[in-house]
């Protein structure tokens, strides 16, 4: 029963994510060239244009390899690239895609949350939070890479927890490969959620083991050959040469802090066409100031601290890193990390909610 709820509760959070982007789709006459949030958006649109004309071919993607933002370009417009030939030419096979990937981002939540021996309750929660998350859901009818990444960070966790467990030698293989082909588009997406996927596999989810470090150097691996091939670059070099920029401003360093987990506080954003809503994050604001006052929110700081810590080297530390060149610490960014926050540090506030979930 509880199976068939969670299914039932997963159509029904798409169908009205569907219902609301539909709405807006045709009553702001969106399209190729129209941008929801930002212009970041035309750029993902004409990438994954260029994979519908061009093929996807290696010789496709070394196109790519003289462009400014090449290593970017690789990732999500290729899948949406994909959808494109599959589907046609259409600036709505995004919302198809992200519902799917959606789908299966949801079922995976459920998945990872019971393995955690968490109630159903927090489960659903969950799974709720992550289709109505306002950064996420402003993202269903765009372009724009947020959402996806959080889906692919929950898709490739699930995987790592099912692959031990197919017993099909073949299967076996074919959901290696799976898992080795989305950490490729997570890579070349946003490079540093892969390390924000390897952190909660290692810190929240699973246990340090022997086999998460073969994981781990199989994924760089992969992805450090593929941009050589494609005579980008070494990404270990680069990795390496990106942390070496960090200079450390305690005050500059606090501020950006505080903007990446509170901000932006609701009055700075009257006026401001941000795409996200100011009474989003004044709601949220009270939550999680009252949360500050709760005993169960400091006691789940207390024993997850290595994840919290792990979550903001990977999560927060590499935009703090970018803001040096520009401005790159706000909601977008959190989103990357968002949810996965909200089940760490709230789980035992959420399990005090009544919510009768046995009911048919």
């Amino acid at each position: 029963m509880r199976v068939k709820q969670i299914h039932l509760l997963i159509f029904g959070l798409i169908a009205l994510k569907v219902l609301y982007a539909l709405t807006r789709y045709y009553f702001e006459d969106l399209g190729f060239g129209i941008y929801v949030i930002g212009w970041d958006e035309g750029v993902w649109q004409e990438g994954s244009i260029y994979f519908f004309e061009n093929g996807l071919g290696l010789d496709t993607m070394k196109g790519f390899a003289s462009t400014r933002a090449s290593f970017l370009l690789l990732g999500w417009p290729f899948l949406v690239g994909i959808t494109h030939l599959v589907l046609g030419l259409s600036y709505l096979n995004v919302l198809w895609l992200k519902m799917l990937l959606f789908l299966l981002a949801a079922k995976g939540l459920y998945a990872l949350i019971i393995s955690k021996r968490y109630s159903i309750k927090i489960a659903y929660f969950g799974v709720i939070f992550l289709a109505i998350y306002e950064p996420l859901i402003k993202s269903d009818i765009s372009y724009m890479r947020d959402d996806f990444i959080v889906y692919l960070i929950i898709i490739l966790l699930w995987l790592i927890q099912v692959i031990p467990m197919v017993k099909s030698i073949l299967l076996r293989i074919f959901s290696i490969t799976i898992f080795l082909f989305l950490s490729y588009i997570l890579a070349f997406t946003r490079p540093f959620a892969i390390l924000v996927m390897i952190s909660l596999q290692i810190f929240y989810f699973g246990h340090i083991k022997f086999k998460h470090f073969v994981l781990i150097g199989l994924i760089i691996l992969f992805i450090n050959k593929i941009t050589l091939y494609l005579g980008l670059f070494d990404l270990v070099r680069y990795s390496f040469g990106f942390a070496s920029r960090y200079e450390f401003h305690p005050i500059d360093q606090i501020f950006l802090i505080f903007k990446y987990y509170i901000g932006p506080l609701p009055w700075n954003m009257i006026g401001i066409d941000s795409g996200i809503n100011p009474l989003w994050y004044g709601f949220t604001l009270v939550l999680i100031l009252f949360g500050f006052t709760r005993k169960e929110f400091y006691h789940q700081l207390f024993i997850n601290w290595k994840v919290i810590i792990a979550l903001f080297i990977t999560g927060c530390l590499p935009y703090i890193i970018s803001h040096q060149q520009i401005d790159a610490v706000g909601p977008r960014q959190f989103a990357m990390v968002g949810p996965f926050l909200f089940i760490i540090l709230y789980n035992e506030l959420l399990s005090k909610v009544k919510f009768d979930y046995n009911k048919s």
